[in-house]
């Protein structure tokens, strides 16, 4: 019954002269109503999804309901010293926070710990005084929320980003950060520092600008006068705060990034001083001056796989590891970055009830839609996210980095790797629209084993340059000094660049490729140039330019001219294949060949790919991609078809029966004992080898089974734009092929029983 709940709860908190109100409906939506209109303005869109979720996947459809039907059994309360005369409130603030558990240590100026609200005593004095008045309302949870109710908890969960985003101020409670007396005074003094810079600076360019100018001479001004450096103590400040355990939690998490992050009203810190007296401390405060300390940290390289787990860190040590989790917290332009990404921003969080991460991605994401399902597994809420982020029309699925999904099966407790990654973070963001599939109806079915979908499969393997190019292209190279051209423009290039293309060639030599990897590659691009011909060579820098102009975060390829490999392009058109037209190159503009040559020897193509073959892909027209193996196809689903080139599109699939028996990884590596003729050939010898070798794949099967073993970036080659006529000499268009997740080979392992029998095999000669 209405009012109950509010009265036992107000009998708890009475002697702390606060009431629970109960708000009616009417004021309820109300208050929420910015917010709950545009849930409302997008009813058809939550129903179009909802139907298109089914169609992949009926029994996944059926966990999912129109946000906008919550709101009809929305119960809420608030907590207020005094019921409002009206009857009405006229605004909130929300307190977010940490529920107290046994093992969580929290100082010994929280307490005592009020009954009710069970948060400290001097916290409740804070919040009750931030209110712009009496009559405004307090949300709290724990304490508005009858967690008795399962339903009433269901219908809040699916409504807490519109209550969030409908408060006038959030409060967020740092229960367990208490500073020391020079901890404090230090962060006092950068605070001063930050209050300047919102007093006298305006756009966040001129931010940055001042951050670098203002606070290094502030920083010398005060050491001057004092004769101590407080920096590191400074630093030590912005550590305790950001090692709150609030920054831990995914619904705090949500809470942030939900919540209207304005000048005005600015979500609010309160933590504890030396003596025990509450501090607050703006969120965009110890935002911006954390990541100017952490600047100031030893700076430490990382590759991507590092990168990605120095972020996610549960436990993070460094200053600028923390200052990544409060960078995560802050809300992000729901248009600019993919659906996906919410997902990911919160996979790190901690979360004592797993299924609630689908209805905080749902809630941040602004995916018109809550969750009314039950999961237990961070690997079922990953591949069932993805299919909804699908069901959207998002492809961001098909092609987002990250590692092998394994999900366990209830039945034998065995796993099977999914055709969807467990996401790293950060989500390709930077090509807003392009995720947004032309083809949609290409994708037919969803399960967590499968994926169903139209395939552009590509007929040959990729292709190494041949020994006679090469040879060819050697000459050039020496003749015209263009290993050291090719020094000069990485020498030219950004820092980033040269960091980006340092960290590549180490990945390639760690993964057992040769070392001097650059300069292998000013060989093979010349080399595969004059492989694919003249017309492939001319056109080249205009379709890199056009995959990478706006979206590629490395700059656009394909733009500039060097006329000093003028003399390198004469000699290179001289040495194309003499069954091309006569006449093309003699009419051929010198200029665009030097365009090309000067695309070609781009140091920044070695971050699309560090061991370039070149792929069949229509006529005269080729695409560059990874080597792969002997016994993998090229397929690149048609949702993602339109997608610029640096996007991983291409699958590497092969053929597959999903009843057989589950793939050993020792049946890839050659047998030690094995007996050989003198005069074997290596596919007679080794079970897998690269697409260099003979072509051993299977055909397509009747069935359109396929299992995927990676991703790779394909580029270089012509836009796919009429699809229905894809089918050609090089490629085929195949309906509703279902993909099944699987391992990818184990090179390292392939190449190191490679070399061992190889070893084996010349003692015994």
């Amino acid at each position: 019954m209405v009012g109950d709940y509010a009265d036992s709860m107000t009998t708890v908190v009475a002697g702390l002269g606060h009431v629970v109100v109960d708000v009616p409906l009417s004021n309820a939506l109300s208050l929420l109503s910015p917010a709950l209109s545009s849930i409302q303005s997008r009813r058809a869109e939550a129903e179009t999804i909802l139907s298109r979720l089914t169609e992949l996947n009926p029994k996944v459809g059926s966990q999912f309901q129109p946000k906008e039907d919550l709101f009809a059994e929305l119960q809420m309360r608030v907590i207020s010293s005094q019921r409002p005369s009206s009857g009405n409130i006229s605004s909130f603030i929300v307190v977010s926070y940490c529920w107290h558990y046994p093992e969580w240590k929290i100082p010994e100026a929280a307490h005592p710990i009020a009954q009710g609200w069970e948060i400290s005593m001097p916290m409740i004095t804070a919040v009750m005084g931030l209110r712009s008045d009496p009559d405004e309302g307090v949300w709290l949870d724990k304490l508005c929320i009858n967690q008795e109710d399962t339903r009433e908890k269901k219908v809040h969960i699916g409504a807490m980003d519109t209550i969030y985003r409908s408060a006038r101020r959030v409060i967020i409670l740092l229960e367990d950060v208490q500073f020391t007396e020079e901890e404090e005074r230090a962060g006092l003094v950068y605070t001063g520092f930050y209050q300047d810079l919102t007093r006298d600076v305006v756009g966040a360019e001129d931010k940055r600008a001042f951050l670098r100018e203002y606070f290094p001479r502030r920083e010398r001004e005060l050491q001057s006068e004092t004769g101590k450096d407080i920096s590191a103590t400074a630093r030590r400040f912005c550590s305790r705060v950001l090692g709150g355990r609030w920054f831990s939690r995914a619904w705090c998490a949500h809470e942030s990034r939900v919540a209207p992050h304005m000048k005005i009203n600015n979500p609010l810190f309160l933590c504890y001083g030396h003596d025990g007296r509450v501090l607050s401390f703006e969120f965009r405060c110890i935002n911006y001056v954390s990541m100017y300390l952490s600047d100031s940290e030893p700076q430490v390289q990382r590759t991507g796989t590092e990168m990605s787990d120095a972020m996610n860190d549960p436990e993070p040590e460094s200053l600028l590891q923390r200052w990544w989790r409060i960078l995560r917290l802050v809300p992000e332009d729901v248009s600019d970055v993919s659906m996906m990404q919410h997902l990911v921003k919160i996979l790190s969080f901690q979360c004592s009830h797993r299924q609630d991460l689908i209805s905080i991605a749902l809630n941040t994401s602004g995916i018109p839609l809550s969750f009314t399902g039950t999961l237990s597994s961070v690997e079922d809420i990953i591949w069932i996210f993805s299919t909804l982020v699908l069901a959207c029309n998002d492809v961001t699925p098909f092609f987002m980095d990250g590692s092998k999904l394994r999900i366990r099966n209830a039945c034998d407790d065995a796993s099977q790797v999914s055709w969807v990654v467990r996401p790293l973070q950060g989500v390709v963001d930077h090509i807003p629209n392009s995720t947004i599939t032309p083809f949609p109806q290409s994708i037919t079915g969803a399960t967590q084993d499968y994926i169903e979908l139209d395939l552009l499969v590509f007929k040959e393997p990729p292709k190494a340059a041949t020994d006679e190019s090469i040879q060819v292209a050697s000459k050039i190279v020496e003749e015209y000094h263009l290993l050291d051209f090719s020094k000069d423009l990485l020498a030219a290039a950004g820092e980033d660049i040269r960091r980006s293309v340092g960290l590549v060639a180490g990945e390639f030599q760690r993964a057992g490729g040769s070392s001097g990897v650059l300069e292998r590659l000013v060989l093979l691009w010349i080399a595969i140039a004059l492989d694919c011909g003249l017309e492939w060579t001319l056109q080249f820098p205009e379709l890199m330019r056009e995959a990478t102009q706006e979206t590629w975060l490395h700059g656009t390829l394909g733009d500039a001219t060097d006329p000093r490999l003028t003399d390198a392009s004469k000699a290179l058109l001289e040495h194309f294949s003499a069954s091309e037209d006569d006449s093309n190159k003699e009419t051929t503009d010198i200029q665009r060949l030097v365009k090309s040559f000067t695309c070609l020897l781009d140091p920044r193509l070695a971050l699309l790919t560090a061991g370039p073959r070149y792929l069949a892909t229509g006529r005269r027209d080729f695409g560059i991609i990874q080597s792969i193996s002997n016994r993998s196809w090229v397929a690149v689903p048609v949702a993602i078809a339109h997608l610029p080139a640096w996007v991983p599109r291409a699958w590497v699939v092969e053929p597959f029966d999903p009843s057989s028996e589950p793939e050993n990884p020792n049946d890839h590596l050659v047998d030690p004992e094995k007996k050989v003729d003198a005069d074997a050939k290596p596919e007679d010898i080794y079970p897998i080898l690269t697409s260099d070798y003979k072509d051993l794949r299977e055909q397509p099967n009747e069935k359109g089974t396929w299992r995927l073993r990676k991703r790779h970036i394909l580029f270089g080659s012509k836009p796919w734009e009429q699809l229905p006529a894809f089918d050609n000499d090089s490629g085929m268009l195949l309906r509703k092929q279902r993909v099944y997740g699987s391992e990818d080979y184990d090179w390292k392992a392939i190449h190191s029983a490679i070399k061992k029998f190889e070893s084996a095999r010349s003692l015994q000669a």
